[in-house]
């Protein structure tokens, strides 16, 4: 078990690390080759940079909730109820992190500052977005019944 919390632990780095450099190096320097190209979207990138910065916080919440349950692995409490806890709050997060961007994009399009085949794409996002957290909404009911069985054993013994 231990080569296993391991492994998802360095994932959870990875994706940290990874997450960082697009959030905070990748999509400043695109944006700003977007608006050095089109200068009538200029008024956009600071209103977008500052959007995607605020839903880069729940990712990163989502990866210490993510850290936790891994980190339970290591103390065999993996199937408790502070987990399915987590994965409800990852769910919710998600959930937010969703319809912000997919709210706030028809928003900036009615403003024109942004393009309507943007509203299209953070649509498509918000949907990835929506299936994943209603997948962590089922890890939630599984860990929480896995709970239930682990306390009625701890019970029986």
């Amino acid at each position: 078990m231990k080569q296993n919390s391991l492994a998802l632990k360095v994932t959870i780095i990875l994706l940290g690390v990874l997450g960082s450099a697009f959030f905070f190096w990748v999509v400043p320097v695109v944006g700003g080759w977007i608006k050095d190209a089109y200068p009538e979207f200029s008024d956009a990138y600071i209103p977008w940079l500052v959007l995607i910065w605020v839903l880069a916080v729940p990712c990163y919440i989502t990866l210490v909730l993510l850290w936790q349950v891994v980190s339970s692995i290591d103390k065999d409490e993996l199937f408790k109820h502070k987990n399915a806890q987590r994965f409800k709050t990852i769910s919710l997060l998600v959930f937010i992190d969703s319809a912000i961007l997919f709210c706030t994009s028809i928003v900036f399009s009615a403003f024109n500052i942004s393009h309507p085949s943007i509203v299209l794409a953070s649509a498509f996002i918000s949907i990835i977005g929506v299936a994943f957290g209603i997948s962590m909404r089922a890890f939630s009911g599984f860990f929480e019944k896995a709970a239930v069985l682990q306390d009625e054993s701890d019970l029986t013994i």
